[in-house]
C-alpha cells in the first residue's frame, strides 16, 4: 500500500474520471454502431437486443463509478471508502485477460489494471478539503 500512496490523490481522481468519461464515449460509440461490437463482452453478443442490455448496464455502472469517485474526491465517509474497495475489486476480477478477442485481451486488460491501481489509491486517500467561500 505504501507504493500506492506515492500516486498523488488528484492524479488518481483525474485519471479515473477521465478514463470513465472515455469509456462512456466508447460504449456509446459501440451502441450506435460506430465501433464493432465484437471488441467487447468477449465477442459473445448474439443480437442487438443483447448488446443494448449489456451496453446500458455498462453505462449505468460507469455512471455509478463516476459518482462515487466524484464524491470521494471531497468526502471521507465509510460508505464511499467501501464503494472504492468494491470498484477496485470489480476491476481486479475483470475477465479481460481471458477474452477471445486479442484487442480486448491486450488493450482492456492493461486499462483494467491501471484503473484498479488508481481505484485502490482512493481507498486510502484523504479527500480534498472544501474551503468555504466568503459571502
Amino acid at each position: 500500500m505504501k507504493m500506492l500512496m506515492r500516486i498523488p490523490r488528484d492524479i488518481a481522481v483525474t485519471g479515473l474520471l477521465a478514463a470513465f468519461g472515455l469509456l462512456v464515449v466508447f460504449h456509446v460509440l459501440i451502441l450506435i454502431g460506430l465501433l464493432p461490437s465484437d471488441i467487447v463482452w468477449q465477442s459473445r453478443i448474439n443480437s442487438f437486443g443483447q448488446l443494448l442490455v449489456l451496453e446500458l448496464l455498462s453505462l449505468t455502472i460507469l455512471a455509478s463509478m463516476i459518482a462515487v469517485v466524484w464524491w470521494r474526491k471531497t468526502r471521507n465517509t465509510r460508505p464511499l471508502r467501501v464503494a472504492m474497495w468494491v470498484i477496485s475489486a470489480f476491476f481486479a476480477l475483470n475477465a479481460n485477460a481471458f477474452a477471445s478477442n486479442p484487442f480486448e485481451r491486450m488493450v482492456f486488460s492493461l486499462v483494467t489494471l491501471v484503473l484498479m491501481v488508481l481505484a485502490l489509491r482512493l481507498t486510502r486517500a484523504e479527500p480534498t478539503p472544501i474551503t468555504p467561500t466568503p459571502l
